[in-house]
């Protein structure tokens, strides 16, 4: 299926995978019974670690013979996350009422994981507890105006995460989520480095004195994801926290070890798609790196009598499988509610009635991402588009940068002849563009409402919705 990188491109005959066969040509499990732990012997080291794509490899390492390996994760429930890992929420779980629980998971998709609260860091007694912070690196915490006790970790910012509303188990609109949003909540703030002290601190303490507790860093690349190269409140943010994690450490240096990433993730080649995506090689680095400090906490893997998987040790290779392939970017938005809309200008609008429209016109495209992607590749005969957006980090770069489309070939769509040379333009433009010449394609799927109020203050313009046309082919939009 789909991967950030393609597959052998990165990396040549991967050293840390080792098949051995037998003499008939089948493949050999390398462990036998005598190379197992034996329980009779030798105690499990009981390892937990909770944190999100940026571990999902990375972990997997330690799930060896003579080692119990128990991995809380950010997982995806249909298309979107259905659990935070923040040490907010690690609060949460023993902080919020039941009642409170109960509420976040009504109305905050985010929430509704099966093992959102489960405290699983504090249920048990483990040797060594991992943990990064992407969640608190990237998403902002809701605090309820009724309820300061309520804390939510999500995000408005659609760059970052998806972490919709929901109300009887359907997605609110755009619309309706920012009103309540704004009725019930204060606005959202990245938590603060006071208090992400205190959440280090308070897990810290909560943790058995003999528990080794191993924190990593986030990488501080001037980078974010392919889709939105720059968004410096993450950036500052990771910063920011980053010099609180390394505080810990110093402050607790009998039983909490630092893992500095900032020495392993040293450029962009090291990364895929998005910056706590990393390499199969800098997994592996990551991976050691924690072992190393692993050991000075006396960590030897003596579970399976052998050494860690490291240097030329092979040990039991486990994965994390990728998930089900949930449809189209179309398919996800209808899913989700995009098409439900009461702005009476969409009404009976079709693919037929835009391309009779816009035949000898100049096409001029509102968004450049995922829609535009897709408008490219169900339109190979398109000679010339003009692209426009409201995000200014986009203006004046190539517009085939932003091209995302999930089973899409991107490097061919790259080359579509329609953006070939074509730079993304501010809006303003369309105040000198004769108006009767041109068509407006909106093709941001989720707030293609707004954006069409926008262009209602720049002029008399003919403005199609990508997002609705499309849907309404799939049956999917009611009159």
């Amino acid at each position: 299926g789909n991967t950030a990188s393609e597959v052998g491109k990165t990396i040549n005959n991967p050293d840390w995978i080792e098949l051995i066969y037998s003499t008939d040509g089948s493949f050999e499990n390398r462990y036998s019974s005598s190379d197992s732990m034996n329980s009779d012997t030798k105690a499990e080291i009981r390892i937990y670690g909770i944190g999100a794509c940026d571990l999902f490899h990375v972990m997997s390492y330690f799930d060896t013979p003579g080692q119990t390996l128990v991995y809380d994760c950010n997982y995806y429930k249909g298309d979107e996350r259905a659990v935070n890992v923040a040490t907010e929420d690690i609060r949460a779980s023993f902080d919020m009422t039941d009642d409170e629980k109960i509420f976040c998971r009504e109305h905050f998709y985010n929430y509704t994981g099966e093992d959102c609260f489960s405290g699983k860091i504090l249920q048990n007694k483990y040797d060594y507890v991992v943990m990064s912070f992407h969640d608190d690196m990237a998403l902002q915490i809701f605090t309820s105006r009724d309820d300061p006790n309520l804390r939510v970790v999500r995000t408005d910012d659609t760059r970052i995460a998806e972490t919709n509303l929901i109300c009887n188990g359907v997605f609110m609109s755009r619309k309706d989520q920012l009103k309540w949003l704004e009725d019930h909540f204060y606005p959202g703030e990245y938590i603060s480095e006071e208090r992400f002290y205190d959440n280090l601190t308070w897990i810290r303490k909560q943790l058995p004195i003999e528990t080794k507790l191993i924190l990593i860093t986030s990488p501080e690349l001037d980078f974010y994801r392919k889709r939105f190269p720059h968004v410096p409140e993450v950036r500052n943010q990771i910063i920011r926290l980053n010099h609180v994690i390394r505080r810990i450490c110093a402050e607790y240096p009998e039983n909490t070890g630092l893992v500095e990433l900032n020495d392993i993730i040293i450029s962009t080649d090291d990364i895929t798609d998005y910056i706590y995506h990393f390499t199969a090689q800098k997994a592996w680095e990551i991976y050691g790196g924690i072992v190393e400090t692993m050991r000075k906490f006396g960590y030897n893997a003596s579970g399976c009598g052998q050494e860690p998987c490291l240097g030329n040790t092979r040990c039991q290779l486990s994965y994390n499988p990728s998930g089900e392939d949930w449809g189209d970017d179309i398919d996800i938005g209808i899913r989700r509610q995009y098409q439900v809309s009461d702005n009476p200008v969409w009404i009976n609008q079709t693919w037929d009635d835009f391309n009779i429209y816009a035949k000898d016109r100049q096409i001029i495209v509102f968004g450049a991402g995922v829609g535009l992607a897709f408008y490219l590749s169900e339109n190979e005969s398109i000679r010339s588009l003009r692209i426009v957006d409201n995000d200014a980090d986009k203006i004046g770069t190539p517009a085939s940068l932003y091209l995302s489309l999930k089973g899409s070939d991107i490097e061919s769509l790259m080359k579509h002849p329609a953006i070939r040379g074509v730079t993304v333009e501010n809006p303003s433009i369309l105040t000198s563009i004769e108006q009767a010449d041109a068509v407006i394609l909106i093709a941001n799927l989720r707030y293609y409402d707004d954006i069409q109020m926008q262009v209602e203050k720049l002029g008399k313009w003919r403005v199609y919705s990508l997002m609705q046309m499309e849907a309404r082919q799939r049956g999917a939009v009611h009159d």
